[in-house]
């Protein structure tokens, strides 16, 4: 597995460093902080491929949210649990239909048409005996 990215890091002992602040019951002193750092970040990057842009922003967004509403000092599913989800891009809008496809579509549905009356079986004709 490779190591986790710097910022990735830095993003997660700056979450948990507000966390610690927060004084929220069973919060890690001293060293035990910064081993529990390093148990976040190693449990946290393997969970999922992360990307600087937006997901250090989704962190900070992450640890904010989950400071005001924990009750407890939280484990790493948590913080997952209040990552806010991806922007996704916009959707390209449809290309327009130009005249010359739309003349293309036409034959072809003529062509279609065509050949499906001549695989049609002639008519019975009325006066056989």
């Amino acid at each position: 597995m490779p190591a986790p990215d710097p910022w990735f890091q830095q993003a997660i002992a700056t979450g948990l460093q507000r966390m610690a602040a927060v004084a929220l019951p069973a919060t890690p002193q001293g060293e035990a902080l910064s081993l529990a750092c390093a148990v976040w970040i190693d449990a946290l990057w393997q969970r999922r491929a992360w990307h600087q842009d937006p997901d250090a922003a989704r962190i900070s967004r992450a640890f904010a949210d989950l400071a005001a509403s924990a009750r407890r000092w939280p484990g790493p599913v948590d913080l997952i649990d209040h990552l806010p989800a991806k922007l996704q891009p916009r959707a390209l809008p449809a290309p327009p239909r130009h005249r010359t496809g739309q003349g293309h579509l036409t034959a072809m549905r003529d062509l279609i048409r065509a050949a499906e009356r001549r695989l049609q079986p002639p008519a019975p004709e009325d006066n056989q005996p």
